[in-house]
């Protein structure tokens, strides 16, 4: 579908068809049009610069580099905007430096301390860094924004790999609420039910997960499956289910 022709020369459309074009992998048409947008706003206008930069951010092998150029001049123009400053964190964490991504994700929170996303992402450099204290800031994230649901998937996380199936529930079940269904969560309770041993709800769900996928199910929903009849002293049911696996 082609825009109309009123919005052909629109900084905003150029920028938003250089996001798409970046997804994409086609670096060089998605620079064209970033480079007519900023050019058609003198580079002054903060919207433009953080749509370019967050695209250069969001692709693999785009330069961080110059998305932070983009950030430091929306931030000359938008001081107090605590998504400029985290995205300026996003792109130092694209180059490993995470001295520079901290103090931008906590300059974040200087302007407004209930920004959910810039206490996540301080989390994410401490899980990067395998250091517990990251668990401190997925809980402001989630005082800040209870629903916040990158925050619970990562507190769901934390608590499955260290065996504490309960409190792993918890967050499972709140992050489940909190997002669009996916099927890859019924993954994550089926093998949490198991931990929680309730075998049989545990078999219920991946049944289900089996009807629903067909042969593209996951083989480890046959292994789990067979381990739940193991626990409910089925031996039958879980040979059979162990061959098809």
């Amino acid at each position: 579908m082609k825009a109309p022709q009123a919005l052909l020369d629109k900084p905003l459309l150029h920028a938003t068809l250089g996001q798409i074009l970046m997804q994409e992998n086609n670096i060089a048409d998605a620079k064209q049009n970033f480079d007519l947008a900023l050019k058609q706003t003198k580079e002054k206008d903060p919207a433009i610069l953080t749509a370019v930069a967050k695209a250069y951010i969001d692709t693999k092998d785009a330069d961080a580099g110059y998305a932070i150029e983009l950030l430091e001049k929306a931030i000359k123009r938008d001081k107090k905007n605590p998504e400029l400053y985290v995205l300026l964190g996003d792109a130092y964490s694209k180059l490993a430096n995470g001295s520079d991504a901290y103090s931008s994700y906590q300059k974040a929170l200087t302007i407004d301390p209930n920004y959910a996303r810039a206490s996540y992402r301080l989390g994410k450099i401490f899980t990067a860094q395998k250091n517990p204290v990251y668990i401190q800031y997925f809980n402001e994230a989630l005082t800040a924004d209870s629903l916040y649901a990158p925050a619970l998937y990562e507190i769901y996380y934390h608590y499955y790999f260290r065996r504490d199936a309960s409190k792993a529930m918890e967050y499972l079940k709140k992050y489940i609420a909190a997002t669009d269904y996916n099927d890859q969560n019924d993954y994550l309770m089926t093998d949490l039910l198991f931990l929680n041993k309730n075998y049989q709800a545990a078999i219920d769900k991946g049944l289900k997960l089996i009807k629903n996928q067909g042969n593209s199910v996951s083989p480890r929903i046959y292994k789990l499956i067979s381990g739940s009849y193991v626990k409910l002293n089925d031996a039958e049911s879980a040979l059979k289910y162990m061959q098809k696996y």
